[in-house]
Parts: C-alpha cells; structure tokens; sequence
C-alpha cells in the first residue's frame, strides 16, 4: 500500500516548483488528516525535497490519536519505500 502513497510525496515537489515560479513563500502548509496517507506523504516530501514549510496535519476524526497514528505508519512505510 505504500507505493499509492508515493503520489503525496511528489506533490510536495511540485508545490515547491509553484511557489519558487511565483515568487511566494510560505511558512506552513495546512493539510486535513485523516487516514494519514496525505499527511505522511507530505511529510516524507517536504523532509526529502527541504521544503520551505512546515507541515500541519488538522484530524478530521473524533479521536486525534488515531489520526497520529495512521500518520506514522505511512509515512514510515513510504520512508522504507523510497
């Protein structure tokens, strides 16, 4: 499951390439998390690619803890992937 996770981690180089051709720079990048599979792509993007930006994940879910959680393991998987 993690390789249909790797799409999130490209993306972040691909906000990085809008925001360098724009000209504009931001400080955070605010992403609603849930499953965790967004979230932990774009955490491993923005390590990998030295994004200028933190990433916030916002749950979406009743419990945080379980939105953490599901964060952790895709980005972990997605990190062993690549």
């Amino acid at each position: 499951m993690p390789l249909a996770k790797v799409g999130y981690v490209n993306e972040i180089r691909e906000i990085c390439a809008q925001l360098q051709e724009q000209g504009t720079t931001v400080q955070y990048l605010v992403v609603a998390n849930g499953a965790g599979c967004t979230m932990g792509g774009f955490l491993v993007g923005a390590k990998h690619f030295k994004a200028p930006f933190e990433v916030i994940g916002v749950s979406v879910l009743d419990k945080p803890e379980l939105a953490q959680g599901r964060t952790a393991d895709s980005a972990n998987g997605i990190a062993r992937l690549l």
